[in-house]
């Protein structure tokens, strides 16, 4: 477990994901200092976590440091021109790589079997949460537990709580109650893909993360701009 040094970023990066990427470099150090003046036991206990940490972090610097990535973000640019203008393709983008790396997404692991009855225990949980919850009148809107910096940070603003739900809306924030947005979540489980066969193929050898990776940003690619741009990118 390292500190992790300033990066120099590179200068076609999009500001926001620079932004963040330094922020989560600044929380690794704070937070590994604060462990590392700790108690010789709680730092050996951590430190598997860390060093997944410090992984992570340096990639998430990576993307927007590493040289061979100035291409991509220039060539996105004119595919994220014609997007709405409320969703920030760049963090779009940028959270599809870092999902594509982790390769280790526990549900991708189950069989359609096991994924179906999996997500339909899910769904009916909390969907049996959000009726207790409502009977109780524990019916505190969501908002409140969003502070003021995450919901700058998350470009999140209120608007009419009639917009539908859906874990693929990157709109505004909707000021749901919390039963209400379990409700809302429940039920899209039970139609989204997560119980089907349309999730990204695992390569053979868990240890295959590279191909991994090639088809996750492929998928993504041509679930949001319709093609895989294996060409372009």
């Amino acid at each position: 477990m390292n500190i992790i040094p300033p990066t120099k970023y590179l200068n076609d990066a999009p500001p926001l994901i620079v932004e963040l990427a330094e922020s989560i470099r600044e929380k690794y150090n704070a937070d590994l200092e604060k462990l590392t003046a700790g108690s010789e036991s709680l730092l050996l206990a951590t430190k598997k976590d860390f060093t997944l940490r410090e992984t992570r972090t340096r990639q998430n610097i990576s993307i927007v440091s590493d040289g061979r990535m100035e291409i991509v973000w220039q060539r996105l640019e004119k595919y994220h021109l014609d997007m709405p203008n409320y969703v920030d393709p760049s963090l779009e983008f940028y959270g599809a790589i870092q999902n594509a790396l982790r390769a280790t997404e526990p549900l991708e692991s189950l069989t359609p079997k096991e994924r179906d009855h999996t997500v339909n225990m899910l769904s009916t949980n909390l969907m049996s949460l959000s009726n207790q919850l409502n009977k109780l009148h524990l019916i505190d809107p969501v908002l409140p537990y969003i502070s003021d910096d995450e919901c700058t940070d998350l470009n999140m603003h209120i608007v009419d709580k009639d917009v539908p739900f859906s874990p693929d809306y990157h709109g505004p924030l909707v000021p749901f109650t919390i039963p209400d947005l379990l409700e809302r979540y429940a039920n899209q489980m039970t139609v989204s893909n997560y119980n089907s066969n349309t999730l990204i193929k695992r390569p053979s050898r868990n240890s295959d993360g590279l191909l991994y990776f090639s088809r996750s940003m492929g998928q993504y690619n041509l679930d949001t701009y319709g093609k895989y741009l294996s060409d372009t990118i």
